[in-house]
């Protein structure tokens, strides 16, 4: 999982993000975000990275540390603060550089 802040027309709240691929993001949290709602998500990695997207499906999910959303974003735009508006073909070494950093964090470990 790799925290992040998620973001609608309301405050930030903290989310860890479960899965990433070039079309959107699933995202782990204690926070509801409504269907259809436009949501931003920045992963914090030596730099800010904000995903813009949709919310295109909500989960309830029941684990043994309580209960939590899992949040399906259909990804309309990709921001780095340092360079701006991430085209298509950056985007899949951009995911890599993302989840290594998130592995690096883990130690390494998958």
């Amino acid at each position: 999982m790799i925290p992040a802040e998620a973001d609608t027309a309301e405050n930030p709240v903290p989310v860890d993000v479960v899965e990433i691929s070039i079309e959107g993001l699933r995202l782990q949290s204690k926070n509801f975000f409504y269907p259809d709602a436009l949501v931003s998500v920045r992963i914090k990695m030596g730099r800010n990275i904000t995903f813009n997207g949709w919310t295109v499906w909500v989960l309830d999910k029941y684990l043994p540390e309580g209960h939590v959303y899992h949040t399906g974003i259909q990804i309309e735009s990709i921001t780095d603060a340092g360079v701006g508006v991430i085209g298509t073909k950056r985007i899949e070494g951009l995911i890599d550089e993302i989840l290594g950093s998130a592995a690096s964090r883990r130690g390494g470990r998958g």
